[in-house]
């Protein structure tokens, strides 16, 4: 488990990074108050990071609604 750490994304000509709240295994998870999508750059940075995680988790608090926690699927890549 690694809590509010860097995860560095070097495939770019500038090293840039995103920091999950906390990730598991190949889990980053994300606690938040608004709602967040695949299209959210955050979310689209923390699947190109390097450690490229198979889903990322959004936790957000239940007083917000039935979809207060949910997972996005890494998006497939096209072949």
């Amino acid at each position: 488990m690694r809590v509010n750490r860097r995860e560095n994304n070097s495939s770019g000509g500038d090293l840039t990074y995103r920091r999950p709240d906390a990730r598991v295994d190949d889990v980053a998870f994300d606690v938040t108050l608004t709602r967040k999508t695949l299209s959210t750059p955050q979310v689209r940075g923390f699947f190109d990071s390097d450690f490229r995680p198979i889903r990322v988790v959004i936790i957000r608090p239940r007083q917000l609604g039935a979809d207060h926690t949910y997972a996005i699927p890494r998006p497939e890549t096209k072949r």
